[in-house]
């Protein structure tokens, strides 16, 4: 397939995050499942892009957690929900095992966990939840979904609620001195109206641990480095919450990840032609993995299928980054990205 980069005089919609004028960088982008096609917009003021149309596909979910064992992406997280019942501290094996999971036990590692109050935002499977309560820290999760929510109450207990976070606010008396938000926050259709929900529910003085991917890493000629929409429908920046924390007059800290880099290597930025597309689909019309032509597509799939793609994929970017050499800023940051914003005591 030929893609086509759109003209760079295209523009018409505005950034939500900021307010400044966007540019359309990418027309017919290949969506999550084929055939669907999205424009890709970008922002230059705050380094923000984002997905037209811009709406959730809750049908689509469905059909991917239907085949969560199957899909790469989603296959760690059925793992996880496993494995942290047969450890002795499920917090420090997250965060052993993944950087985003890493990023919040840096915030959770310098407070007294037992005057923690935290909601964990999209707790999916619920072994992050389980973890934090496992480590002494009184947690609450939410989600949406009814499946992932029973799932979650039989494997760990009565620490869940399924509802939507905009209608649970309305109800909660509650205030909690932490709300973390895993890969979540790429997900929604109106960032803003979302935070803006969290900080009814967030006490003075405490703070909001976000974790998504991170755009700040790859060149501008990248287009969409992340999950293909309507999975992911923003690819957010250091400068996006640098201007959604002066919007909400939030104080904002990304976490360092130098150590993490250290121990277990650093991302591995692509070496791909500019301005052409990074990502594609990923589930076919019928909801299967879907196979690009040619034997290399066809070895690749069925790598991933029998559980050996993501091995092989690790063990490649940890060799990379010990002959890679990287400047002081780069060995700092990772393809995740973890901000802390933290709201004023007024």
């Amino acid at each position: 397939m030929n893609y086509q980069a759109a003209p760079a005089e295209k523009s018409s919609k505005v950034c939500s995050l900021c307010h400044s004028s966007t540019i359309l960088k990418y027309q017919a982008h290949p969506g999550y499942q084929q055939p669907t096609e999205y424009d890709i917009y970008h922002c230059e003021h705050c380094n923000t892009s984002f997905a037209d149309p811009h709406c959730v596909d809750e049908q689509l979910y469905n059909m991917i957690y239907s085949r969560s064992l199957l899909i790469p992406s989603y296959r760690r997280y059925a793992t996880y929900a496993q494995a942290v019942l047969q450890q002795r501290d499920p917090l420090v094996y997250l965060a052993h095992s993944e950087d985003m999971y890493w990023g919040v036990y840096q915030v959770i590692a310098r407070n007294d966990s037992s005057t923690l109050n935290v909601l964990d935002i999209g707790s999916g499977l619920g072994y992050l939840t389980y973890a934090l309560n496992h480590h002494g820290i009184k947690t609450r999760g939410i989600d949406i979904s009814e499946e992932a929510v029973a799932k979650s109450q039989q494997l760990y207990g009565d620490y869940f609620i399924c509802d939507n976070i905009y209608e649970y606010a309305q109800k909660s008396p509650e205030q909690y001195s932490l709300i973390v938000m895993c890969e979540v926050i790429e997900h929604v259709e109106d960032i803003v109206s979302f935070l803006q929900v969290a900080d009814t529910l967030l006490a003075p003085g405490g703070s909001l641990v976000i974790t998504t991917p991170n755009k700040s890493l790859y060149p501008a000629s990248i287009i969409w480095h992340t999950a293909p929409p309507p999975v992911h429908l923003w690819w957010l920046s250091e400068e996006s919450f640098t201007s959604l924390a002066e919007n909400f007059g939030y104080a904002a800290e990304f976490i360092d990840y130098a150590v993490f880099n250290t121990a277990y290597g650093a991302t591995n930025i692509p070496n791909h032609k500019p301005n052409v597309p990074t990502r594609s689909y990923v589930l076919d019309p019928h909801g299967d993995l879907y196979v690009q032509p040619g034997f290399k597509h066809r070895i690749k799939s069925w790598l991933k299928e029998v559980h050996i793609y993501d091995m092989l994929q690790k063990y490649k970017n940890g060799l990379l980054a010990r002959f890679r050499s990287t400047n002081q800023q780069q060995s700092r940051r990772r393809g995740t990205l973890c901000v802390v914003l933290t709201k004023p005591i007024k």
